[in-house]
């Protein structure tokens, strides 16, 4: 946390003005190529998650397995149909490429934290969960709607209110830990940007 913190300082040191990132393109090689170190060794670990027997290789007698062991009993067509939506045979490759693919419409780590850091002023690594909601719902033409904030914030990390945080909007506010929750939905690309060298 230390780490990221320190990194997070540099946005306001840069005196750059917030960009956000170029839209991402399904047909262009490089952006589901380029991946992410860390979030590379978490992809790693997963799929050694899935491959049950150790063989290299996700199959349906793998996916079956690892649903057990998570307690759910899934349909051999809904198997037949998760397989069928990779390319064959399912690798490590492959499964980095599909996880790629699927989550191209989520932003990279740094561009998250540079963005969420916006509202963490005191560099401390969380944020007031009571004005983020507000910033969501008030301002920008394409601001939230209620409903909308909530289910963005029903998935937000809490953490108890410390002396070390200040700035809370109000008694009854929270402090969203900012910082784990962008590794929670962060995709997996590095950012393209020349400004990023995290």
């Amino acid at each position: 946390m230390e780490e990221k913190l320190e990194k997070i300082k540099a946005f306001y040191t840069d005196n750059k003005p917030y960009r956000p990132p170029r839209q991402v393109n399904a047909d262009d090689p490089a952006d589901i190529q380029d991946l992410d170190e860390i979030k590379l060794h978490e992809l790693k670990e997963c799929f050694s998650l899935f491959d049950q027997n150790n063989d290299g290789y996700i199959d349906a007698s793998d996916l079956r397995s690892t649903f057990k062991t998570m307690g759910m009993e899934v349909d051999d067509k809904v198997i037949d149909e998760m397989i069928a939506d990779a390319s064959q045979p399912i690798d490590f490759d492959s499964f980095a490429m599909m996880m790629c693919f699927k989550t191209m419409e989520l932003e990279p780590e740094i561009v998250l934290l540079e963005a969420l850091s916006k509202w963490d002023e005191r560099v401390q690594g969380v944020i007031s969960l009571e004005r983020f909601f507000t910033h969501l719902t008030t301002y920008n033409v394409d601001r939230f709607t209620l409903d909308e904030a909530k289910a963005v914030l029903n998935e937000a990390p809490l953490v108890e209110k410390g002396e070390n945080f200040k700035g809370l909007e109000s008694n009854t506010d929270s402090w969203i830990d900012y910082l784990l929750w962008v590794e929670k939905f962060s995709g997996f690309r590095k950012a393209r940007q020349a400004n990023y060298s995290m």
